[in-house]
């Protein structure tokens, strides 16, 4: 048939060197050629027939592919695998963070090519390159977006990858085609040596047997089939030193039998050799280090010795399953691999696995592993070796777009509605997710005396956001700051939720340390003390009225009071909790875009609720005097001249043994509590009473209650405070 016959208007035609090809608009490709001189072989010319059509000036955009020109599919069908290959491919750092692509349009064609090598779902792969770093986090072109860009140029540069990256698929479909299964025929064509000798021993076995009980040479003629003839004479030779005739006679007889049958299989048989040819692939060396290789990898050094790490990670904590070498050897003993053959005996030697792998130099092994939040990168090669890099990239891809509910949260409720105070947050959180390696050196506590007001919602949140392996959270310090403390190591972001008593100086003293420490010691249990990099944020939640001790020039702590505007208020949260996962992409975008080049983290806005915190801290004298500050009273005797109150020093401590006011075990020195306060070191005087001279005293001059109350909060380095009343001067008992 001529397709010229009824070809529309507008026919073009094109030359090859090989083929000649008649491209027709609309309608469809035509092409014919010969075949290879001495063969009737049809060749796969799928390759060459692309190019054709990508070389054609005239061939229009999008032009369908032949029918019987099918694309092999990909491997990967899961986004987040498909995401890990790309962040971790040649342009990995780009595909992270589009800012950092020297040529952007040349990396998003690379990495199309290295998507649709292993994928061919073009929605999964979309969804994952339009989500990627490369995308969303790159600088627009002029007025377009470089999400505009990539949705313009989708269709034909995806196309243009799966017809490039072909070939590679169909090789890796190639390496993983499942071997058939094997008959008689195929044991001396294709079985290996491996499975030669297994079966024939299995033959061997099963004639021997045969002979015991009695069976028939017809019987035993078919087992003949699967011995070799070496292998036959040997069996005969053994045979006759056991100097049983009936078994050399019988035997004899059947092999005669199976000489003149040659077609009659065993099925016993070659059920076994199937078996033995699926064992031959897990003791293949190759195969089964390659195996391990994906599972597990050597760390050289960790706490002292050489340790098995499983290359997964629990997905709340992200603790790991390892072993010593020892230990994993023994856990894999049955595995074994085959090392050569006895040359002597003519047996395949199988050693265990296990312990060939962890001294081979094929086996992935590291100096040492640890969190690298700089960059995502899964090795990283020191001058000693090569590092394992725990850090895999954020849970959250960014997406731009709008986040309406989340920012009501972090204003208007967590912030109560102070600009200052949620840009810092902001600005504190967009710091973890860019600069993760850097250390900011303060901390956040959420406070409100309210339950239910967001604030374990809101760390929820950080946690998704994150992915939970790089954070954890505790209502019991011990398992972040105590004895076995490795729960803290490699983690971003340590949630402490009612964990933390004021009072412990021990604990807080270890959670400073965490705050500001850039190397800290951290110890698993059972193992040896390892020292690491800390990166940890650290966050506080509580409903106490007191969540910290905070001294006066406190610098680390960045204290929020929560509006309880929403509290327990189940209408609101369950609306907010229906919108908090649909802007999470759009948060993490805004947080990675956030310009923080002028944040310093140690210049932190004030906070009333810092200040109340301050003056919850206070102890000792201090705790004293804001007491008496508080409560406003004087002992009865004092005397105010119209300036200043003179305070008689025994009726102050008289007061204290009242009232039970110590420090420590013992009653304090008046003098040195209200030294913050008093108008002048301690002082003997005559007051007068009702007009008459009275005796000398020792006296302590203050100023009114609004003056002393001033002069405290200057002392504690706080701004303001609600004293809870409006006395402007002192009271006498």
């Amino acid at each position: 048939m001529k397709l010229g016959d009824f070809a529309p208007e507008g026919k073009a035609s094109a030359k090859h060197e090989r083929y000649r090809v008649d491209f027709l608009f609309r309608w469809g490709l035509v092409l014919t050629g010969d075949h290879r001189e001495g063969t009737t072989e049809v060749a796969d010319i799928t390759v060459p027939l692309r190019a054709i059509l990508g070389s054609m000036a005239d061939a229009p955009t999008g032009a369908a592919l032949p029918v019987d020109c099918s694309i092999t599919p990909g491997r990967v069908t899961d986004a987040k695998q498909l995401r890990l290959i790309l962040s971790a491919g040649k342009n990995g750092e780009a595909f992270r963070d589009g800012r950092k692509a020297n040529d952007w349009s040349a990396t998003m064609k690379a990495t199309l090519n290295a998507a649709a090598q292993f994928c061919t779902d073009e929605q999964l792969a979309y969804q994952v390159i339009a989500t990627s770093g490369l995308v969303q986090l790159a600088e627009d072109k002029g007025s377009v977006s470089r999400i505009e860009k990539l949705d313009r140029l989708w269709a034909k540069e995806w196309r243009d990858s799966l017809i490039k990256t072909e070939p590679s698929r169909r090789a890796d479909a190639a390496a993983h085609v499942e071997i058939g299964t094997l008959t008689l025929a195929d044991l001396w064509e294709s079985g290996s040596l491996y499975v030669q000798y297994m079966v024939q021993e299995r033959a061997k076995q099963m004639i021997t047997a045969g002979l015991i009980i009695g069976a028939s040479a017809g019987d035993l003629a078919p087992l003949f089939h699967y011995l070799k003839p070496e292998t036959l004479n040997q069996l005969e030779d053994d045979l006759r030193r056991t100097k049983n005739d009936a078994f050399a006679r019988v035997c004899m007889e059947a092999r005669v039998l199976a000489h003149g049958d040659t077609d009659t299989s065993v099925a016993e048989l070659d059920a076994y050799m199937n078996k033995v040819a699926a064992q031959e692939r897990e003791i293949d060396r190759k195969a089964r280090f390659q195996q391990y290789n994906q599972q597990y990898y050597i760390i050289e050094n960790y706490g002292g010795a050489a340790r098995v790490f499983r290359d997964e990670f629990h997905p709340d904590t992200g603790a790991q399953v390892s072993l010593s070498v020892r230990a994993f050897c023994e856990a894999k003993a049955h595995d074994k691999v085959l090392d050569g053959w006895d040359l002597d005996d003519k047996r395949p030697v199988l050693k265990s696995a296990a312990n060939m792998w962890v001294i081979s130099d094929s086996a992935r092994r590291y100096v040492r592993q640890e969190a690298r939040f700089e960059t995502s990168d899964r090795e990283i090669t020191v001058e000693t070796g090569k590092v394992l890099n725990l850090f895999q990239g954020w849970a959250t891809a960014p997406v731009a777009g709008e986040w309406p509910a989340i920012r009501y949260l972090v204003h208007d409720i967590l912030c109560s509605g102070s600009n200052e105070a949620s840009a810092y947050l902001l600005d504190y959180l967009a710091q973890m997710v860019q600069q993760p390696h850097i250390l900011p050196g303060t901390a956040v506590i959420l406070q409100s005396e309210e339950q239910g007001t967001g604030k374990s919602t809101f760390m929820a949140l950080l946690r998704r956001l994150l992915g939970a392996r790089y954070c954890s959270v505790t209502s019991d310090a011990g398992t972040l700051v105590g004895q076995f403390n490795a729960q803290a190591m490699n983690k971003v972001l340590l949630h402490f939720e009612e964990a933390v008593a004021p009072n412990d100086r021990v604990v807080e003293s270890k959670v400073k340390a965490l705050i500001t420490n850039e190397t800290l010691t951290y110890n698993p249990k059972g193992l040896p003390a390892i020292e690491a990099r800390n990166y940890a944020r650290v966050f506080m939640t509580s409903n106490a009225q007191q969540v910290a001790h905070l001294a006066r020039h406190d610098r680390r702590m960045f204290v929020l009071s929560v509006s309880a505007k929403h509290a327990n208020d189940t209408a609101f949260w369950s609306q907010a909790h229906q919108r908090f996962p649909q802007e999470m992409e759009a948060f993490m975008h805004a947080l990675r875009t956030r310009d923080i080049s002028g944040f310093r983290p140690a210049q932190m806005p004030h906070t009333s609720a810092k200040d109340r915190q301050k003056l919850e801290s206070v102890v000792g004298p201090d705790r004293i005097l804001r007491d008496f500050l508080e409560a406003g009273r004087l002992p009865a005797c004092s005397h105010f001249d119209g300036r200043t109150w003179e305070v008689r020093v025994s009726a102050l401590t008289e007061q204290f043994i009242k009232n039970g006011c110590k420090v420590g075990h013992s009653f304090p020195q008046p003098a040195r509590v209200f030294a913050p306060v008093a108008m002048s070191p301690v002082r003997v005087r005559r007051i007068n009473v009702s007009g008459q001279a009275s005796k000398t005293w020792r006296v302590i001059s203050l100023p009114t209650l609004a003056d002393a109350r001033a002069a405290f909060l200057m002392h504690q380095n706080v701004s303001a405070y609600d004293w809870g009343d409006d006395m402007a001067d002192w009271a006498l008992d």
